[in-house]
C-alpha cells in the first residue's frame, strides 16, 4: 500500500482517529466525484478531529452537524456528490467551496492547511483528483525498509515528511475543533 491510501491510513492514526479504516472510500468518493483526494478527509479533521466528536454518523458538521446519516460510509459519499454537484458549490474553486461550506472567517484556510499536511507537493485544487493519484502512483520504486506500517512501507530512518512512502507526522492541535 502506498500513495494517498497510505497518507490517509497513517493521517488518521497520528490524529487517533478512528476513520483511518475508511481512506478507501474517501479516496474512491474524491475519484468519483473528481475532487481532490484530500478535501474531504481535511473537512472532516476540521469539522470532528477525523471522526472523534461527531453525532448521527455525520463526520463533516454537514447542516450545521444537524444532518444524519445512515452511516459514516455513506456520509463520505453524500458529502462528496453535494460538493460536485450541488448549485451551492458548483463551478466554484476551493476558497469558494469552503466559504460556501462555512462562512466563519479563516475557514477556508484551516481545511487548506490539513490538506497541505496531507500532501505539500501538491498544489491545492478542488477537482483534481485523478491527477494527483497519478502523479503520487509515478515515484520511483523504493526498496522495501524494515519498518512497517499496516502494509505501508517507507525508508529509514522515520522521517516527518510526505515525501516518504508513508508519512509519521504530528498534527498541530489548533488544526482541529
Amino acid at each position: 500500500m502506498e500513495g494517498p491510501r497510505c497518507r490517509l491510513v497513517e493521517f488518521f492514526d497520528a490524529l487517533g482517529s478512528p476513520v483511518g479504516e475508511l481512506a478507501p472510500e474517501f479516496l474512491a468518493a474524491a475519484d468519483r466525484h473528481a475532487l481532490d483526494w484530500r478535501l474531504l478527509p481535511s473537512i472532516s479533521v476540521i469539522e470532528s478531529g477525523g471522526g472523534k466528536n461527531f453525532s448521527k454518523n455525520n463526520i463533516f458538521g454537514w447542516g450545521s452537524a444537524r444532518r444524519g446519516f445512515a452511516s459514516i460510509r455513506g456520509s463520505i459519499d453524500w458529502v462528496a456528490s453535494r460538493l460536485a454537484r450541488s448549485k451551492l458549490y458548483k463551478g466554484k474553486d476551493l476558497d469558494g467551496i469552503l466559504a460556501t461550506y462555512n462562512p466563519r472567517p479563516g475557514y477556508p484556510a484551516r481545511v487548506k492547511s490539513v490538506m497541505r499536511l496531507l500532501a505539500p507537493d501538491q498544489p491545492l485544487a478542488t477537482r483534481d483528483a485523478l491527477s494527483a493519484r497519478v502523479n503520487l502512483g509515478s515515484e520511483p520504486k523504493k526498496k522495501p525498509s524494515e519498518h512497517q506500517h499496516r502494509n505501508c512501507q517507507r525508508q529509514d530512518p522515520p522521517q516527518n515528511t510526505l515525501g516518504a512512502r508513508c508519512f509519521h507526522v504530528g498534527v498541530a492541535p489548533d488544526l482541529v475543533v
